[in-house]
Order: structure tokens, then sequence, then C-alpha cells
């Protein structure tokens, strides 16, 4: 399997693993396609540990896309269709249709905190307007899996020459036919985000247990809800997210847009949810 573009689809995986900024514990997502395979992470796994062994779930991309075409609406039976196409022994992120669609042979979805005080903002896509003008998209909230590639595709086409995509309540996403461009590009919408408001780093971020009754983003529902492990790496880092964008949002005068009530239902129905928070134990 090994190839150039495999090891630097390992090497911006790993760079943007080992950042805690983006990435807290399984989170966040990366893939490489060509016109015959998507090699995208592997649900549950950290982008930090990704190597040309372990992390990586090889689809067949043209039956994928077909699927992709008319997929099942209930996400459960879309992440099992989607894992029928996966032609080595992994388990591919819910985020693999999301992946397939983006135009692009690079992609890098991460869960950057500085992003997020503005995407879970109610104020979020007046704020990137001013920031970005047209170089963005801005996807309202959808559950990962289908009702996001739908969400995805519904906005992409008023702005096919998108720079990035920014994920209401989830984060943000860069692509490239060029490995380095995605990611060089990823931490520079972030970090402009972060001069703008002038954020402090994410790593003087202490965590501290909180009684969370609102939640912002959907890692924060698997890994405070789903995940009983309150000891693990993926739980404390997610809490000092949380606390950061929290925090940063009240900071700066923006208002918390949280998830709703059905929002929650929704990731905790997840079956591949329950196996993400499953194998951070």
């Amino acid at each position: 399997m090994q190839n150039i573009k495999l090891d630097s689809l390992i090497e911006i995986s790993n760079h943007i693993g080992n950042n805690p900024a983006y990435i807290q514990g399984g989170g966040g997502n990366t893939s490489y396609k060509n016109s015959e395979i998507l090699y995208v992470k592997a649900s549950g796994t950290l982008l930090k540990n990704m190597s040309i062994n372990s992390g990586i779930a090889e689809i067949e991309l043209n039956s994928l896309n077909q699927y992709l075409e008319n997929p099942d609406s209930d996400e459960n039976i879309f992440a099992s269709k989607v894992k029928s196409y996966c032609i080595n022994n992994q388990k591919p992120s819910i985020e693999t249709g999301l992946h397939a669609v983006i135009p692009y042979n690079y992609v890098i979805h991460s869960h950057s905190v500085y992003a997020n005080v503005v995407t879970c903002a109610v104020e979020a896509d007046e704020i990137l307007y001013d920031l970005f003008k047209n170089e963005y998209v801005f996807v309202p909230y959808a559950t990962p899996g289908v009702e996001l590639i739908k969400a995805y595709l519904n906005v992409y086409k008023t702005n096919q020459e998108c720079k990035v995509i920014f994920l209401q309540n989830h984060g943000v996403v860069s692509f490239s036919n060029d490995p380095l461009t995605a990611l060089k590009e990823h931490y520079l919408y972030s970090e402009k985000i972060k001069e703008k408001f002038k954020l402090n780093d994410f790593n003087e971020t202490t965590f501290k247990e909180l009684d969370i009754k609102d939640f912002l983003f959907p890692d924060q529902i698997v890994y405070s809800i789903n995940n009983t492990d309150k000891t693990s790496d993926a739980y404390k880092e997610t809490i000092k997210a949380y606390i950061y964008i929290h925090d940063n949002i009240n900071k700066i005068g923006l208002h918390p847009n949280y998830l709703s009530e059905k929002n929650i239902a929704s990731v905790l129905g997840m079956d591949s949810e329950k196996y993400r928070a499953s194998m951070m134990k």
C-alpha cells in the first residue's frame, strides 16, 4: 500500500494530530483519494498515531460515490453501507462521505478551537464574512454523516471557488491537490481568527471538572456522555476545548450557539459515535 501519496497523508495527519489545539482525542479526520481508492482515517483511531499499517481505511471510491447519489437517511444504515465499501479491515470515519464528495485529493478536517470560537457562536457567518469574504462556505450544523454531506453539497454549489469550509459547531475543513498546501491553509484560517480576537494559546487552558449541561460540538457529546472513562486523554482534551471555546465566546462578546436536544439525541443514537467513544477507553 505504501507510496509517496500515502506517505504525505500520514505526514500531514501526524503533524496536525499532535496539535491539541486542532485535534482533541479521536477527533478530526484526513484523507487522500485518487480515481479508484479513498484512503481516510479509520474511526476511533488517533491522527497522531496514523501509520502505513494502522489508522487508514481504504474505500472503493466509485462504489461509494454511486451510493452517495442516493444514500440511506438513517445514519446507522448509512455508516454500515459505507463500511461495506471498505477493502481492508478497518472501520472508516463517519465523515468518509464528506471526504469523498470534496473534489480535491487531500482533505483535512479538524476541531480547531480557534475556528470553533467562531463556529460555535450565533454570529459565526457574519464574522467569517467580515474576515474572509468569498473565500469560504459556511455549512449550517448537521449531524456527522449523511446529513452533513447533504448540508455541505447544498452550500458548496453556491461558491465552488471557496478555499475553506467552516462547519457550524464542528470545525474547519481545508483541501488541496497538494498535501502541504492543505495543511498550510488549514492553519492559516484558524490563525487569522486567533489574531483577530487576540485569543490565548490553547495550551494555556487547564483541565477542570465541570457540571456541563449545554453542548457546543459533537465530540463533547461523544466523550462526555457516551464515554464512561473520565480519566481518558480524549475526555480531558475535549473538556478543555469546551472551556476554551465557551470562555472566549463570552470574553469577546458573542453568544454561544448551543446544540439542541434533537442534535444531542442524534449523536447519542449513532452506533459509529458509540464505537469512537469505546475506542478511547
